[in-house]
């Protein structure tokens, strides 16, 4: 896959020698920490490119997306909810009850949802998908060189029409339409020639070909990788990935027949996780030194990154699932010694590795503290 930052590190905040290292902070110190931001709570759930419209981005519609009346508020409950039930073992019934809380305030189109509040808390039966425009999330050289070809062929595309129709117009004889193309001609030529990047389109061109054709590769390396994960949990394919022209990525999600069978399958990953946290955090017992420490942290963080991913690409919930699963993400990470993260593109981790993942949960976690 693309880089997406280099390798972080991540510290423990005590850094004295011969200091203990608890396996978990208190459910008391873990509310702390999940409430430190203050009003600016949101800023760990919110996509931190949206931070500077403020916390009725969505409710306002500030992104130049759908308004969502009723965001906030709900987000805000939800947080209230998850933060009471840190320190708990994960549990579906824990999980069903964040959604509802998180999605109190839908009512269907009226507020540009896809669901009223009263369907909130059941896992999904029907199919869905997303829709990821990658170019979003790469760096502003990516983006650069794609406006380059874009308005490139954009004014050669129009060229070519404005040949045609001009062609058309000489055999109809028909002066006026003659005089209109070869006014576009001479137009569209000299926005060719007046555009400052023109000269760098070769190279741009060049550079995004390449790119796209990475991402195709990748694409297949992504969807063999996911088969393997999902092998390794004992648990269906639970997505697919096709792409809808370059640099679209769209994920399909797994159709289920009913909502048990999406059950079982949030259960075994809830269970594994819990099973894991538990036997790192009894290592913690046996830890005297901050090298060990911050290798067992590493090593929470790696489960609390995969079950994150995993129901990401589930994808239980019909509507509302990623704030459901950025506010779960929070609770993890508060009530098992770290900071919540500050997340500029959160649904990257849809198509990345668990380990490129992981590493921008760090880079989040990190910002945070800053």
């Amino acid at each position: 896959m693309i880089p997406l930052i280099t390798t972080p590190s991540l510290a423990l905040n005590s850094s004295q020698k011969g200091e203990t290292f608890p396996a978990k902070p208190s459910k008391e110190e873990a509310h702390k920490i999940f409430w430190k931001l203050g009003d600016d709570f949101w800023k760990q759930i919110i996509d931190g490119k949206c931070h500077s419209f403020g916390h009725l981005v969505f409710d306002q519609g500030l992104h130049g997306s759908t308004k969502e009346p009723g965001f906030f508020d709900s987000l805000k409950i939800g947080c209230h909810f998850a933060s009471e039930h840190l320190s708990e073992p994960l549990t579906i019934s824990f999980y069903k009850d964040l959604h509802k809380k998180l999605c109190s305030h839908f009512k269907g189109r009226e507020n540009g949802t896809e669901m009223h509040a009263e369907e909130s808390g059941h896992f999904r039966t029907c199919g869905t998908y997303a829709s990821f425009s990658i170019i979003n999330d790469i760096s502003d050289f990516a983006k650069e060189r794609y406006q380059i070809v874009k308005t490139i062929e954009d004014y050669t595309n129009f060229r070519e029409l404005a040949f045609s129709s001009l062609q058309a117009a000489k055999e109809a004889s028909n002066t006026e339409d003659i005089e209109f193309w070869e006014n576009c001609i001479k137009n569209t030529d000299a926005g060719i020639e007046s555009w400052g990047k023109r000269d760098e389109y070769p190279a741009a061109k060049e550079w995004v070909t390449h790119w796209e054709r990475q991402w195709k590769q990748n694409g297949q390396k992504l969807v063999e990788y996911i088969e393997k994960r999902c092998q390794n949990s004992s648990i269906p394919q639970i997505c697919s990935f096709s792409y809808e022209g370059i640099p679209t990525l769209k994920l399909d999600y797994k159709t289920f027949e009913n909502e048990n069978e999406v059950e079982k399958i949030v259960e075994i990953l809830f269970d594994y996780y819990n099973r894991s946290i538990e036997e790192i955090n009894s290592r913690f017992k046996d830890c005297n030194s901050k090298p060990d420490s911050e290798m067992l942290l590493d090593e929470k963080l790696s489960v609390i990154a995969d079950l994150y991913q995993m129901l990401e690409w589930l994808h239980p919930f019909p509507d509302g699932q990623g704030r459901t699963d950025l506010v779960l993400l929070c609770k993890l990470l508060c009530e098992q010694g770290l900071n919540p993260a500050i997340l500029h593109q959160p649904y990257m981790s849809s198509y990345s590795t668990l380990q490129e993942w992981k590493e921008y949960l760090i880079n989040g976690i990190n910002l945070w503290k800053k």
